[in-house]
């Protein structure tokens, strides 16, 4: 028994060995990626947050990579529509993208329930070597309404809330961030030295030699009278006729995800000033249809829109 008893504590130490070469390659794994520069563009202009980030990612470990992790805040992470990445080859007029996979992962080192996203790289990563990623992300319901209820003749504002450093398992060497909004009318905002703004753009940066995971928070309170147009339900029904012709129709549940209006309406003030009453409710909706498109009709809850036109 003692040869048997003597193979399993042989086989238990290398199980232990070999876990402990995993934990560490996977803490070591962020630690030999560094950013050397980071530029973010918000675009507040509609009711969607877009942003664009460029990313120059170094490698300074031994070991190649494979891949490069994105995080996010946990609040802003729940809104993401849409998430691409791709890589930067050439210079100049030559420059192309390819896109990469990019794909949800895990970490236990990340604080406060951040989330992290995987970047397949093309080719592996050695040391000393360089690449280029350029990340697009679309965000839904970011922009919060405040004041929530507003007068007929009121305007509506919103907060925008993120942060000046960008959220990342890596040291960062150098940042900016610009957020563009729709008007030059912006009630506040948090300042993070050096923060200049110019018209309709707010600069934060450029900042130097921030440790993974360096956050500050900004919220941005500004005037968007876009309508916020939310589908809760579409319900699409298509009828094939014998002569080849179709009959599509399209049932939309729709509602104003922003401001809600308070107080009394006017018709007559409604459509006498446009510009200002009722500015960011909804005038029209815009439907994409096939060129051949013939016999369009349209109708609300409560039967044939008269006021209206196609």
């Amino acid at each position: 028994m003692e040869p048997l008893f003597t193979l399993r504590a042989a086989l238990f130490f290398l199980f232990l060995c070999s876990l402990s070469f995993v934990q560490i390659s996977c803490e070591s794994s962020s630690g030999q990626i560094r950013i050397t520069s980071a530029e973010r563009r918000i675009d507040l202009t509609s009711p969607i947050v877009r942003a664009y980030l460029t990313l120059k990612v170094e490698n300074i470990g031994i070991s190649p990579a494979s891949e490069i992790l994105l995080a996010f805040p946990p609040t802003q992470a729940e809104h993401i529509a849409l998430l691409k990445a791709a890589s930067v080859e050439g210079k100049k007029k030559k420059r192309t993208h390819v896109e990469l996979s990019i794909i949800p992962t895990e970490s236990p080192d990340a604080p406060n329930g951040a989330k992290l996203f995987s970047i397949s790289l093309l080719k592996l990563l050695k040391n000393g070597e360089s690449a280029t990623l350029d990340v697009s992300l679309i965000l839904t319901h970011s922009l919060e309404p405040f004041p929530a209820e507003i007068g007929q003749s009121e305007p509506q504002l919103v907060y925008y809330r993120d942060s000046a450093l960008m959220l990342s398992p890596y040291h960062v060497r150098e940042q900016t961030m610009y957020i563009k909004t729709p008007t030059t009318k912006v009630e506040s905002y948090t300042r993070v030295d050096p923060t200049v703004r110019s018209d309709t753009e707010i600069k934060y940066g450029r900042y130097e030699e921030h440790p993974p995971y360096s956050f500050s928070p900004v919220v941005v309170h500004f005037e968007n009278n876009h309508p916020f147009a939310v589908v809760e339900e579409l319900v699409r029904e298509v009828e094939v006729s014998h002569w080849g012709s179709l009959q599509i129709t399209e049932h939309y549940q729709l509602f104003h995800a922003g401001a809600r209006h308070g107080g009394g309406f006017s018709r007559v003030e409604y459509q006498s000033r446009p510009s200002t009453s009722g500015i960011s409710s909804f005038k029209h909706l815009l439907a994409i249809l096939p060129p051949r498109v013939e016999s369009v009709y349209y109708r609300d809850e409560i039967g044939n829109i008269s006021s209206s036109h196609l």
